[in-house]
C-alpha cells in the first residue's frame, strides 16, 4: 500500500508492483510510477519491513541519470514519469519487503514491494522468448503472452539502459 497523508489525491502518487520476482544469481526488474509534478523529486528504493525504519539502497538525484550502488542501481524517465530499479546477482538473502519512494517535504510517498528470489531450478525469463514461441498446424511460428510480455519488458529495459532511442521505440 502506497503511504500518504492528507487528500485521497495522494494515494495514487506513487503506484509499484505488490510483488516482484528474480532468479538467483539473475536480475530482478522494478517499476515505480508517480503523478505528474514529481519528475525533479528523488527517488528511491529501500530495504526494510517498515516504511519508518527502511534502509535506502540507492536513489537518484533530480536528473534521469542512472545511480548505481552496489549490485543496485535507479533511473528515474520524467517522460513516463516512472522509475526503474535493477537489483543484480541476486541472492536468496535479497527476498524482502521493499519500498519504493518519493523524498518530499513532510512524509515520503512510499509503495510497499515484496521481492523474491527464485530458487536456481526455475527458468530465466530470457528463455521464454524460446519456450514461448511454437508452430501451430504447420503454420508459421506464433508467440504467445508470455512472449509479448517478455519483449515489451526487454524493451522497456534497453531504452532504459539507453541502448534505444524514443523514436526507435515508437516504430517497433
Amino acid at each position: 500500500l502506497t503511504r500518504c497523508w492528507g487528500t485521497l489525491l495522494c494515494c495514487w502518487a506513487l503506484m509499484g508492483p505488490h510483488e516482484a520476482s528474480g532468479p538467483l544469481d539473475g536480475e530482478l526488474f522494478v517499476q515505480c510510477w508517480y503523478a505528474r509534478g514529481y519528475e525533479t523529486y528523488i527517488k528511491y528504493w529501500c530495504r526494510g519491513t517498515d516504511w519508518k525504519s527502511c534502509h535506502v539502497a540507492v536513489q537518484t538525484s533530480d536528473s534521469e541519470a542512472i545511480a548505481k550502488q552496489s549490485r543496485v542501481s535507479i533511473r528515474d524517465i520524467h517522460t513516463f514519469c516512472m522509475f526503474m530499479v535493477t537489483m543484480k546477482n541476486l541472492t536468496e538473502g535479497d527476498s524482502g519487503i521493499y519500498w519504493c519512494g518519493i523524498e518530499r517535504l513532510g512524509s515520503d510517498l512510499m509503495s510497499s514491494v515484496k521481492v523474491s528470489v527464485l530458487p536456481g531450478k526455475f527458468l530465466h525469463e530470457s528463455h521464454w522468448i524460446f519456450t514461448g514461441l511454437r508452430k501451430v498446424r504447420g503454420q508459421k511460428l506464433r508467440a504467445d503472452s508470455r512472449v509479448t510480455v517478455f519483449i515489451e519488458q526487454t524493451v522497456q529495459i534497453l531504452f532504459m539502459q539507453q541502448q534505444f532511442s524514443w523514436p526507435l521505440i515508437q516504430h517497433l
